[in-house]
């Protein structure tokens, strides 16, 4: 496993995964490509929760921008709204600069 994708899954499992399984629901992390995509599912309650798109733009996007590294967010059977990408873009340049 490469240092990006270990950043990513200790984000996952540290900040986010404890917070879904207390709802009965759970993510997975797929892929990290080198150009800075990942690509998750979300599982079990979280799988027809109608507030994936919160979740992931209130709670994943905010975490994961901490990697830095991270560019684009690509969740299996869902369509990531643009108020997510938008926030990890503008969330990375701020960490960038050392916000």
């Amino acid at each position: 496993m490469d240092t990006l994708t270990e950043s990513v899954q200790a984000v996952l499992d540290e900040q986010i995964r404890p917070r879904l399984l207390m709802h009965g629901g759970d993510l997975e992390l797929l892929t990290v490509q080198a150009s800075g995509t990942i690509r998750l599912r979300f599982l079990g309650a979280c799988e027809g929760c109608l507030l994936r798109p919160v979740t992931l733009v209130g709670c994943i996007v905010p975490a994961l921008a901490q990697v830095g590294a991270i560019v684009n967010i690509e969740v299996e059977g869902m369509a990531v709204p643009d108020a997510a990408r938008k926030r990890l873009k503008r969330q990375s340049a701020l960490e960038s600069l050392g916000r």
